[in-house]
């Protein structure tokens, strides 16, 4: 289920064990990210290269396997906070995922987050891993995936105090 409010969201997920997963969708690949059970650390996992319905299959696949309380998309706002066409198609590719979970009876808390400029801090990141080639495109968006999920974590620990 889609939740706007993040007091809601975070009800429904910061007292299980289970861990985090989010994704920054684009229109070819998908940076994955999960969080460590107690919510404190995000770790880059994997890029999925798909298209939208293929994504969301992929995606499906990667809930059975993992434990997941929530799920956390990206959504790369306009600087003055406004949406533009691509959070729309995040947008729909979100719907479409959370009424496939419906579909299988699987209530999955979702949340949108504002990924402002987490390639750009990605690209620092990676660029101290991996030589400039054609290998850091490959990953980057696992990373920035791993700064979105590092960002929403830093503000619900802040937000209970536990920073």
């Amino acid at each position: 289920m889609i939740i706007c409010n993040i007091n809601e969201f975070l009800t429904k997920i910061i007292s299980s064990k289970k861990i985090l997963m989010c994704l920054d969708i684009g229109k070819i690949k998908t940076g994955v990210a999960f969080s460590d059970p107690s919510k404190k650390f995000s770790l880059a996992s994997k890029v999925i290269y798909a298209k939208k319905n293929d994504l969301i299959i992929q995606i499906m696949r990667i809930l059975e396997m993992y434990e997941i309380s929530g799920l956390i998309v990206g959504l790369p706002k306009n600087d003055d906070s406004s949406f533009n066409k691509k959070c729309q198609s995040i947008k729909d590719i979100t719907k479409n995922l959370d009424f496939l979970l419906f579909d299988n009876k699987i209530n999955l808390p979702i949340f949108f987050w504002d990924e402002g400029y987490s390639s750009i801090e990605a690209m620092d990141k990676v660029e101290l891993i991996v030589k400039k080639s054609k290998n850091q495109k490959k990953i980057i968006d696992k990373f920035a995936a791993k700064v979105i999920l590092q960002d929403f974590l830093n503000y619900i620990n802040k937000k209970n105090g536990q920073i």
